[in-house]
């Protein structure tokens, strides 16, 4: 689904509450992601509130999950997709157990990214 560009994840989350109980935003850039990176994003929400596929070999993520309702100590800017929030997150969590990690995978953002090595 293609959204504006003013519309936050936290209002999403908000429209859905009550809907679902998890939201995973994914960016396009991710066309070849596997169903288990998101399968273990998804395992982990029923016990977290936030959990991280981190871009391997980049500093952004491949995909972040919430469990819904979103909870109010995670900031907005923790859905920017082209920076890995976990370390800050972890950092402010309620208890550490509150913010995940996923395995990584490869985000596709230059023609280098798709040329094999």
């Amino acid at each position: 689904m293609q959204l504006p560009a003013d519309i936050t994840v936290r209002a999403i989350a908000g429209q859905l509450s009550g809907q679902a109980d998890e939201l995973v935003v994914v960016p396009a850039d991710v066309p070849d992601l596997p169903g288990l990176v998101l399968a273990k994003l998804f395992k982990v929400l029923h016990r977290t509130d936030i959990a991280i596929a981190p871009e391997r070999s980049g500093a952004g993520c491949v995909a972040i999950g919430v469990s819904l309702p979103l909870a109010e100590w995670i900031p907005d800017d923790a859905f920017d997709l082209d920076h890995n929030p976990f370390a800050r997150l972890s950092a402010i969590a309620p208890r550490k157990s509150r913010c995940a990690l996923a395995p990584t995978w490869h985000r596709l953002r230059t023609p280098a990214d798709v040329t094999p090595a």
